[in-house]
């Protein structure tokens, strides 16, 4: 068989290492495809790496990421965070920052699922307002009337 075609093979470690490395790229806050693109092709020339090749260490990046919390992790960190947010809503009151603490409640209810985000498919880009579950009640009791 012709060498040829195994000139670019990379053993398995290799591979694992380059999945790493993006990891850490994106979890150092590079999330978008382009950058990530970008920073790869300028910081591991070397790779030699095609776009679909990269994309593919891209998503075992995300799969790292995705499945290395179990079920008990997540849910701890869910609870951390819900205390931190709890502290912070006690400190804001504290001192009388009520916008600070109003957003603070806004911050646990999306964690907790309460608040639910309208999806943009009609405003062009535009920002869209949150919808509450109390706009959701009234909306369901103007349409109760009309049908």
């Amino acid at each position: 068989m012709n060498n040829e075609g195994q000139r670019n093979r990379v053993d398995d470690l290799e591979i694992a290492n380059r999945v790493m490395v993006i990891a850490k790229l994106i979890i150092g806050g590079y999330s978008k495809r382009q950058f990530l693109l970008q920073k790869i092709s300028a910081d591991h020339e070397y790779w030699g790496l095609s776009e679909r090749q990269i994309d593919n260490y891209i998503k075992s990046a995300k799969e790292l990421i995705t499945n290395s919390y179990t079920e008990n992790e997540l849910q701890l960190e869910k609870d951390i965070a819900l205390s931190r947010l709890e502290r912070l809503f006690t400190m804001n009151m504290k001192i009388q920052d009520y916008r600070e603490a109003r957003t603070v409640t806004m911050d646990r209810a999306k964690l907790l699922g309460i608040l639910v985000e309208k999806s943009d498919i009609t405003s062009k880009g535009e920002s869209i307002k949150s919808i509450t579950a109390e706009d959701l009640i009234n909306a369901t009791e103007l349409l109760k009337g009309k049908y």
